[in-house]
């Protein structure tokens, strides 16, 4: 309640001892207030926002255990003999027949041909 003064300054001198009496009990308000902001548990936060902070914090968590995965060396310095990536797999040259001579393409024709007649 203001009251009646003749300055102004009377005024604004009456007004912040009245603020000042009410200091302590806003800032144990605000000290309350800023842990509940803290411990996620502000009474404006809604569902939503709860699971995707959740959900982002699933993520980081992923992404520390990928970032650990890549930085991982073996304690004897070898890598492992069972893993090999795709891209390090090199395949096998195709194995070239031996060239044969004229007698033993002629030799495996008439054997072919024998047995042939025998189960006809």
């Amino acid at each position: 309640m203001i009251h009646p003064a003749d300055d102004s300054a009377a005024v604004a001198r009456r007004a912040v001892d009245e603020l000042l009496k009410h200091r302590e009990v806003v800032a144990k308000l605000d000290q309350v207030k800023r842990a509940q902001a803290e411990a996620d548990m502000d009474h404006h936060s809604n569902a939503e926002l709860k699971w995707a902070r959740r959900y982002e914090s699933m993520l980081h968590t992923r992404l520390r255990w990928t970032v650990k995965q890549m930085e991982y060396e073996p304690h004897n310095g070898k890598s492992d003999p069972f893993y090999a990536p795709i891209w390090e797999v090199e395949p096998a040259p195709p194995e070239k027949p031996e060239a044969k001579s004229a007698d033993e393409k002629a030799w495996r024709l008439t054997t072919r041909t024998r047995s042939a007649r025998r189960f006809a």
